[in-house]
Formats: structure tokens, C-alpha cells, sequence
């Protein structure tokens, strides 16, 4: 919708300009709002790709955890921008707060480390790519290897014997 707004804003502005449509001048946006507009657009659009991509049935922990990340450091990044309305700039600050709690919840989560080590893809580099301190990536490890210990270990059958001994004919 918003995509939309801005790219109808001269029409728009002639509509709700028009003194032969009175009601709708309440909707008349000034060139400030208009530039508002725009940030608000560039700074969503990340957000409307994470949406989209959550929504998925097929969205699992270890792609959710990567996708976090991309939208916590766009968060960080556009965070920065003191050049963006306070308005936005206030907004996204709020998110930051809202990712801080998400994250919160995954540090709480065996499975998220868990899975997040035991990804092909992953592993304990990913975490370190993240500059996620040394400590906590050696707690996703261990946390790892104490759920191999307590509920693997001893159920998985030794690996089969290759038969050295020569048949007999």
C-alpha cells in the first residue's frame, strides 16, 4: 500500500487537493511527510521479506536464526542513520528492543543451539561469523555434546566390523 502511495503521490496529491473533493483534503500529505514516506518504505522492505519468509510452512530454526540476524544488523546498521525522521528512528529503536527479547528467548533454547551446530551449513562457524563471543558458542557446544552424551550416545550401534578373515572353502 505504501509502495503504491508513493508511486501515485502526484495523483494523489491532485486528488486530495481538489477543492471539489473536500473530504478528502484531510488526506493531503505535505512534501516532509511524502520524504517520511520514502524512508519508511526502504526501511520495511527488509522487514516485509523476513514476514513473508516466517510465514512459510516450510521456515525451520536454522533458516529463522539467519534471518534474525539479517534483520537485527539492518536494525543496528539503519539505526545509525541519524539522517532518518525521529519518528522512524524512534520506531526502530523500539525494534531493537523487540529483537533484544527474541534473542533473549533463543539463548534460553537448547534445540536453537542445537540445531544450529548440527546444521551442515552452520555449525559453530556461523555463530563465530556472527561475532557471537567465544563463550557462548563453547556453551552451544557443549550443550551439544551433553544431549549426544545423555540421549545418543549409547543408543547408536558400534559401527560395523569389516571381516578380515578369509573364507574358507
Amino acid at each position: 500500500m505504501l509502495c503504491f502511495a508513493l508511486k501515485y503521490h502526484k495523483p494523489i496529491d491532485k486528488i486530495t487537493v481538489d477543492k471539489n473533493l473536500p473530504k478528502l483534503r484531510k488526506y493531503q500529505l505535505t512534501d516532509a511527510e511524502w520524504m517520511v514516506l520514502r524512508e519508511l518504505i526502504t526501511v520495511l522492505k527488509c522487514y516485509k521479506q523476513a514476514t513473508l519468509y516466517f510465514s512459510w510452512n516450510l521456515a525451520t530454526t536454522a533458516g529463522v536464526i539467519p534471518a534474525m540476524d539479517r534483520l537485527d544488523n539492518h536494525l543496528k546498521s539503519a539505526g545509525m542513520d541519524e539522517a532518518l525522521h525521529p519518528a522512524i528512528w524512534a520506531a526502530m529503536k523500539l525494534a531493537c528492543n523487540k529483537m533484544d527479547q527474541y534473542w533473549r528467548k533463543t539463548d534460553d533454547s537448547n534445540v536453537y543451539h542445537i540445531t544450529m551446530v548440527l546444521h551442515p551449513g552452520l555449525k559453530l562457524q556461523y555463530f563465530r561469523t556472527q561475532d557471537r563471543e567465544e563463550e557462548w558458542v563453547k556453551v552451544a557446544e557443549n550443550l551439544t555434546h551433553e544431549e549426544y552424551v545423555d540421549n545418543y550416545k549409547d543408543k547408536v550401534p558400534p559401527p560395523a566390523q569389516k571381516n578380515t578373515a578369509k573364507k574358507v572353502q
